[in-house]
């Protein structure tokens, strides 16, 4: 990978296109925010270059947006974005959801062959199979394009031959050790509402919003950390991923408890791709998987 590279397209990006930052990764591995030519000679991908970066470009663009004291819509300056295979996934899923718009977003692609998880001194789960390395959308790529592996579901059948008590057993010591933090859906690039009923910290308040608002807020899930409630989080957040999941694994990344969430979503990847032949992030302009219902779908669930 040419850092050079990396660092011609960005600065020319800057110049020509009027970025407001472009955000990328410091030779470290840690996220950089380059607001200037000097800091984009910082730039640099290797592999200790981790964090999907995604989520800090949505909170990026859309913190520009809004309405001026005199009633104007504000001018977004776009940002630039450094993006690997499975970067690029989770964007292209939110530049077809409409929460990011191309003509906001210079993206550089960086091809990549996997990058290390610095406790265990090795490459992570995600990357030793995988088949999304290269960027599926980019303005400019950093690299050629490296080869990729067959999508590898043999964990997630492995799973599934157990017995139900087997299952349950498995997956029951799994939540014992789920501290509830909140990690995994605040580093997943495609979780991006402002308030989610899944977490009582997590409450948009507003300068008009009320003691009683705030009061009487719905709580789906208790504070306490146990078994039972460990289980309806994890369960009651994905379905919020059906159809919508990248595999990035940022959620299994980040979690302090190293729990395998990634099978919980591969599972759920799997079966939306068996059942609805739905694949996300497969190109611009997909609908998503929610708007893709047919006459001749079953409906053996509607009452």
């Amino acid at each position: 990978m040419s850092d050079e590279k990396i660092r011609e397209e960005a600065k020319k990006a800057l110049r020509e296109r009027g970025l407001k930052c472009v955000i990328g990764w410091s030779a470290d591995g840690t996220p950089l925010f380059a607001e200037t030519e000097d800091d984009i000679d910082r730039l640099s991908f290797n592999k200790d270059c981790a964090n999907n970066l995604v989520g800090y470009l949505t909170q990026e663009v859309r913190s520009q947006r809004g309405k001026t004291r005199d009633g104007k819509e504000k001018v977004v300056k776009p940002v630039g974005i450094v993006v690997r295979g499975c970067d690029s996934k989770a964007l292209l899923l939110l530049l077809n959801e409409n929460i990011l718009s191309r003509k906001d977003v210079f993206i550089i692609g960086v091809p990549c062959t996997g990058v290390e998880d610095k406790r265990a001194g090795a490459l992570y789960r995600k990357c030793v199979k995988c088949a999304m390395r290269n960027p599926v959308v980019y303005d400019v790529l950093a690299s050629e394009k490296v080869p990729e592996d067959e999508k590898d579901y043999s964990e997630i059948e492995a799973i599934e031959n157990m017995s139900v008590e087997e299952r349950w057993e498995f997956w029951e010591e799994i939540f014992a050790d789920c501290v509830r933090c909140h990690a995994c859906k605040r580093s997943c690039p495609v979780c991006y509402c402002d308030e989610c009923l899944l977490d009582p910290t997590d409450v948009a308040i507003r300068p008009d919003t009320t003691a009683d608002e705030k009061a009487h807020r719905p709580r789906w899930v208790e504070r306490s950390v146990n078994v039972r409630e460990n289980l309806l989080y994890h369960l009651a957040r994905l379905p919020h991923l059906a159809g919508r999941c990248v595999d990035c694994g940022e959620c299994e990344r980040v979690c302090p408890q190293r729990l395998p969430l990634r099978l919980l979503t591969a599972k759920l990847e799997k079966d939306v791709k068996e059942i609805f032949c739905y694949e996300p992030a497969k190109e611009e302009g997909q609908k998503p998987l929610i708007a893709m219902s047919k006459m001749e779908d079953e409906n053996e669930f509607i009452m």
